[in-house]
């Protein structure tokens, strides 16, 4: 009987552990893809954040902030020096239907001290790339406050 429960017990706990490590081996993978995608842009990263296929983080001795996205984040690679920079916020697009109001977009836009450049906007989340939005909004706004702080 005791042998019997140990085996049930061990059929249900043995693919949580199994999942568990794949998930963790995942991230980090993910953590070495991203900063071997900063490193090409000559960015060492001293403080970074992940969610799904976005990335940023800043290299607060040469006080440059680096994006990226995409599975191996060699999409949209931003590298923007923050010293160009007046300010950053949130961009959030919301899209009707059927009287119902859903994000369709989260985006940090980055507004230059030069008013002839061009305001970048750096992708969070897409409902094109995620149907279910998750941490990207918080992380979005933890990252605004990133970065006004070191502005």
């Amino acid at each position: 009987m005791i042998i019997l429960a140990v085996v049930v017990a061990a059929l249900f706990i043995i693919p949580i552990v199994i999942a568990s490590r794949a998930r963790a081996s995942k991230a980090k993978m993910q953590v070495k893809k991203f900063k071997l995608a900063a490193e090409k842009n000559q960015v060492h990263l001293s403080e970074n954040e992940i969610c799904t296929i976005y990335g940023i983080g800043i290299d607060q001795q040469a006080k440059t902030l680096f994006y990226a996205k995409g599975a191996n984040f060699d999409e949209a690679v931003e590298v923007i020096a923050l010293s160009s920079v007046r300010k950053a916020e949130i961009n959030k697009i919301t899209k009707s239907v059927e009287s119902l109001n859903g994000i369709e977009r989260i985006e940090i836009r980055i507004i230059f001290k030069d008013s002839g450049q061009t305001h970048r906007f750096l992708e969070f989340f897409h409902v094109d790339n995620h149907r279910q939005l998750e941490d990207e909004l918080v992380m979005a706004e933890r990252w605004v406050k990133i970065i006004n702080d070191r502005l």
